[in-house]
């Protein structure tokens, strides 16, 4: 099993220091953190990765500590309406084809629970019924920051979400707001580690937006496909699969960071691999069995 700590990114250790009383979770321990490799296809294997509670930490208050790389305001495709999309810095999982290497490894920025509330409470007439949804790197990997957050954002009459990775199996974090979780298949075929976390949401009463990169010539077979669309369908009959098409705009990131885009090579998704990804993901969830 993979130490979840041992998989954070950047040094978190000026942004630390910048800040007094840091207490956020032991799982994004400035301390514990040191900057590691490009990403590769075992580090992004979801079944190496325990599903485990994160650090026990109960939810803190509106001086709790975080660290993020960025805010991004305006995005339509980060859950229902239109989002604020707050990046969290440290991830747990190295994705070959990760969008956000920027959020691996750079330093985050050290703001307070209340002031990022305070901040996007601001933009609240911008995105209306829309909502903030806490984004990565991953926002399961820092849960008192994560719990005080939600608990002032909702306070506030602003909808939540978490956008995961779905490796770390925590009731309290996914009983605090509405769940994205991205299915990584690409370098594994081996699902099972989402048995736990979906069963979770389930006792939770939460239902999932499941999404999933579709990358050609990766996790876009159809037997991949059908065993993606057989796992929710287990966990949520009613349920679908969002495909994201793999984009190569984030090229310039990693030139920016020094270090190699391990799917450099690889083409980019066109909508005709949507089509047919959805058209076999439908027929399994429209048959009886």
């Amino acid at each position: 099993m993979c130490d979840k700590n041992s998989f954070l990114a950047g040094d978190f250790a000026s942004a630390a220091s910048a800040a007094t009383d840091v207490s956020v979770a032991a799982a994004c321990d400035p301390a514990s953190v040191s900057a590691s490799g490009p990403p590769d296809a075992a580090a992004c294997d979801p079944a190496s990765v325990s599903a485990s509670d994160t650090p026990d930490a109960a939810a803190g208050g509106a001086d709790t500590v975080g660290y993020i790389d960025s805010v991004y305001c305006g995005s339509g495709v980060d859950g229902a309406g239109l989002r604020c999309v707050v990046f969290y810095a440290g991830c747990n999982l190295r994705c070959p084809f990760c969008h956000n290497p920027e959020t691996l490894y750079k330093s985050g920025e050290a703001v307070t629970a209340g002031a990022l509330a305070a901040r996007m409470e601001r933009y609240k007439p911008y995105f209306r019924r829309g909502g903030v949804t806490l984004s990565g790197g991953e926002s399961f990997l820092q849960k008192k920051f994560s719990l005080a957050l939600a608990k002032l954002l909702r306070g506030r009459g602003i909808r939540v979400a978490f956008e995961t990775n779905g490796q770390i199996c925590d009731e309290e974090l996914i009983a605090a707001g509405e769940i994205i979780c991205d299915v990584k298949n690409q370098t594994s075929q081996d699902l099972s580690s989402y048995d736990a976390f979906f069963a979770a949401c389930g006792r939770q009463g939460r239902v999932p937006r499941v999404t999933n990169v579709l990358v050609p010539g990766k996790n876009d077979g159809e037997e991949a496909l059908r065993a993606l669309a057989r796992l929710v369908k287990k966990h949520f009959p009613q349920g679908g699969v969002r495909f994201l098409p793999f984009r190569k705009l984030c090229g310039d990131k990693y030139k920016a960071l020094k270090i190699p885009f391990p799917y450099a090579a690889v083409r980019e998704c066109e909508d005709e691999d949507i089509a047919r990804a959805n058209k076999i993901v439908s027929e399994i969830f429209s048959k009886n069995a």
